[in-house]
């Protein structure tokens, strides 16, 4: 949330012209041999630090995407490469093989420790609980068929973002299409309604708009985000 209203004010503060609003039309989805070839190190590298991640306290598949891209945008690209925020590859696919192996990671601390690595792994301690399923080892043994429809759900769950992925890319596109003066009141509305309707407090709202107002200063300052995202998860 916070983030989001550090980049409606970083917007906000650049001509119209020059607001990040996505226009053009896509077409080309499917990733050509050559786009495997150049992302493919980028995979690799991504997957391990989200794997080494998520296995951390606190951290999880946010911190695994943004440090994966932190990391793309230090290593020295190949001649003639597209530079980064114009349509790099590698921008695109470390951090989202980051954040898919730091999400699956997660697990391990949960089912090993019954120790929740970030908050929604603390959302499944909540689910089991209620079931009357104590996380830890004994889940593998006492219910098994829990442990293997979690690792089921995995591979279901990544075959069902390509299939909805593809086909759907083109309604989120046309979101954009929508004039900024009309889309940033809704970022702003319902980020709002998503913040006061976790304690009912509007005190949670005020606390966001303060903390995006930081945020864009940090934006303006060029500071990583990563290290921002470890500092908060971490903060008492």
């Amino acid at each position: 949330m916070c983030s989001g209203y550090g980049e409606i004010i970083s917007n906000l503060a650049q001509p119209e012209h020059e607001r990040e609003v996505f226009t053009a039309k896509v077409s080309g989805l499917m990733p050509t041999k050559q786009d495997f070839k150049d992302m493919a190190p980028a995979v690799l590298r991504g997957t391990a630090l989200g794997s080494a991640l998520g296995i951390l306290p606190g951290g999880g598949a946010l911190l695994s995407a943004f440090a994966a891209y932190t990391i793309e945008k230090k290593i020295k690209g190949r001649a003639g490469e597209v530079a980064f925020g114009q349509g790099n590859i590698r921008g695109v696919a470390a951090p989202e093989a980051a954040n898919n192996a730091g999400s699956q990671t997660s697990f391990i601390p949960l089912l090993t420790l019954g120790i929740p690595p970030n908050a929604v792994m603390a959302l499944m301690v909540g689910a089991m609980t209620i079931h009357n399923i104590q996380p830890g080892l004994q889940v593998m043994t006492s219910n098994p068929e829990l442990f293997w429809g979690l690792i089921a759900s995995m591979w279901i769950g990544n075959a069902m973002l390509v299939i909805l992925n593809l086909p759907l890319i083109g309604i989120w596109i046309k979101l954009l299409t929508i004039p900024y003066r009309l889309l940033f009141p809704a970022i702003v509305l319902f980020c709002a309604i998503g913040v006061y309707s976790t304690n009912n407090n509007t005190w949670d709202i005020w606390m966001v708009a303060i903390f995006g107002v930081i945020g864009y200063l940090f934006i303006k300052l060029g500071t990583e985000p990563a290290p921002c995202c470890w500092a908060l998860f971490w903060a008492p």
